[in-house]
């Protein structure tokens, strides 16, 4: 199965005819039944952990916009300095969480 122009590759058209696994005559022995199976289960475990890491992404952000709201000279700002602000102590709160779970993991692993 020709996947270039072999124009300039003459010397190689035999080790790029069977370069890829899917190819009949190749030399790599590749065998339909040695594809990955993913199952039912894995895939709804990665759905929930995908929706529970959107969920903490949403209260981190409903948090820092609350903490940032109640500051007196929220009101007197533009929406693109109080977007910024925001912005800011999302972060922090994002960088907080990872190094209290660096923490919390390095004191499970000395147990």
């Amino acid at each position: 199965m020709r996947r270039f122009n072999y124009d300039d590759h003459d010397d190689f058209k035999e080790e790029i005819d069977n370069f890829w696994p899917g190819d009949t005559d190749s030399p790599f022995g590749y065998d339909p039944d040695d594809e990955p199976y993913i199952e039912k289960g894995d895939i709804i475990n990665m759905l929930q952990i995908d929706m529970v890491e959107y969920e903490l992404n949403q209260r981190i952000l409903t948090a820092a916009y609350k903490l940032c709201k109640s500051s007196f000279w929220w009101r007197f700002r533009t929406v693109k300095s109080k977007i910024a602000m925001v912005k800011f102590v999302y972060l922090n709160f994002v960088e907080l969480l990872d190094r209290e779970n660096k923490k919390n993991g390095a004191e499970e692993e000395e147990e």
